[in-house]
């Protein structure tokens, strides 16, 4: 796997020098998001700072946010919780099976209201 990795990850025959990364911007992710009859979800606003840009992503039909997540410290909750949103969370696991990793499986998560609220909305999405 280190082989593979430094030779097509970081090394001269990188992917990524022959195909860069894009980004798509956040509308347009909403836009296709809904067109897919998926819900729009913004996934750990602390991590990317991006609390002050959650109003004008409202605007463009954002469905969703994450309020538990490990990146989160004392203070964020407040910052998002207000919203007239869906709420989510999760521990951002990608496999570390360190018994001590704070990312486990499970860790993060919703209330049973907030899971009820979210199946809701599953729900009547896929029906419609």
């Amino acid at each position: 796997f280190a082989t593979l990795f430094s030779t097509y990850l970081r090394g001269s025959q990188s992917l990524e020098k022959k195909h860069p990364v894009s980004f798509t911007l956040v509308e347009k992710a909403i836009e296709a998001i809904h067109l897919d009859g998926g819900i729009a979800v913004l996934a750990h606003p602390r991590t990317y700072n991006t609390y002050d840009e959650i109003e004008k992503y409202i605007s463009w039909g954002l469905d969703g946010i994450e309020i538990s997540h490990p990146s989160y410290h004392e203070g964020d909750l407040e910052k998002v919780i207000h919203y007239p949103l869906l709420h989510t969370g999760g521990s951002d696991y990608h496999g570390n099976l360190n018994i001590s990793n704070k990312r486990q499986m499970g860790n993060y998560g919703i209330t049973s209201e907030q899971y009820k609220r979210l199946k809701e909305v599953i729900n009547h999405d896929v029906h419609d």
